[in-house]
């Protein structure tokens, strides 16, 4: 399976109020844009599904 990824695509991602205020605040202190922690924090989570997923377990457990 490939792993290209297309500019355009979008993602939605929904964050708890505790863990986007924790985000917010790493943000600042890293003085990077918020979206940057998001967007790392879903390839993190891609990435590990992938691993999962190659070694035979499911890759998310839940929805």
């Amino acid at each position: 399976m490939g792993t290209d990824m297309n500019a355009t695509s979008q993602v939605i991602v929904t964050l708890s109020a505790d863990l986007l205020k924790q985000l917010r605040k790493e943000a600042r202190e890293q003085h990077v844009p918020l979206r940057w922690l998001v967007a790392g924090l879903v390839c993190d989570t891609l990435e590990t599904g992938r691993r999962s997923q190659d070694a035979g377990q499911p890759a998310f457990a839940g929805h």
